[in-house]
């Protein structure tokens, strides 16, 4: 049962919340994005849960993978801007989207939760509160491999402070409470967590939804009449 608890458990003391496939996308100028635009109900989420706790215990949230849509980004690259000066724009940077490089892979990141400010403030508060955050590499964010990529992640957080904390404050929380793990969460007996895409059946067998579903069928089929 959850209680509202005044002052949190020890350090070492923890419950779990894990959550994925937010697919952030940069929304300003991209239609598509807006469905992918969950701001508020993430904010909601997190101010539950920073406001509440289970036997006085802190929060770890895992972000299992895929939070971020680096697939797709609608505004195409300008190599005079900051975050892309120096670097390199091919021809299909600048037709599709730039590609997986960490100095491109910053300027996805940028422009994608440019669009997010809410979620990011949301988030500064719940680590600012002595919970920490987890983040999971997916297929579609592999990007956040790059310490370049995590430590960018780290100065929005920071500088999304609340209005009520200084920006160093909000810094040395997600110095000590934001960590990225390569591609899974492991507690003890307790719990394993990871994003689990290389196990979908269509992607190891290289086949449609479609033609998996139809092989499910067919072999139930000729299990039944096996069985009649």
């Amino acid at each position: 049962m959850l209680k509202t608890a005044p002052m949190p458990a020890p350090a070492e003391a923890f419950n779990y919340l894990v959550v994925s496939d937010l697919h952030l996308s940069e929304a300003e100028k991209n239609p598509a994005g807006r469905f992918f635009h969950f701001d508020e109900d993430f904010a909601d989420f997190l101010r539950h849960y920073r406001l509440t706790y289970v036997g006085q215990r802190r929060w770890r949230l895992i972000i299992d993978g895929d939070f971020i849509e680096f697939f797709q980004t609608i505004e195409p690259p300008d190599p005079g801007e900051r975050l892309l000066r120096g670097v390199t724009l091919t021809a299909s940077d600048r037709r599709f989207f730039p590609g997986t490089e960490w100095q491109k892979s910053v300027w996805k990141m940028d422009r994608v939760l440019h669009s997010h400010p809410q979620l990011l403030l949301a988030l500064s508060r719940f680590l600012l509160a002595g919970n920490e955050v987890y983040i999971l590499r997916g297929n579609h964010d592999v990007e956040m491999f790059w310490p370049q990529v995590q430590d960018h992640f780290r100065v929005l957080l920071a500088q999304h402070h609340p209005a009520d904390t200084t920006y160093i404050e909000a810094k040395a929380a997600v110095q000590a409470r934001l960590h990225f793990r390569p591609w899974f969460f492991h507690e003890g007996d307790l719990l394993y967590v990871e994003h689990g895409s290389y196990r979908d059946v269509a992607k190891v067998l290289g086949l449609s939804h479609r033609q998996v579903r139809d092989r499910i069928r067919n072999a139930r089929r000729q299990l039944r009449e096996r069985l009649a």
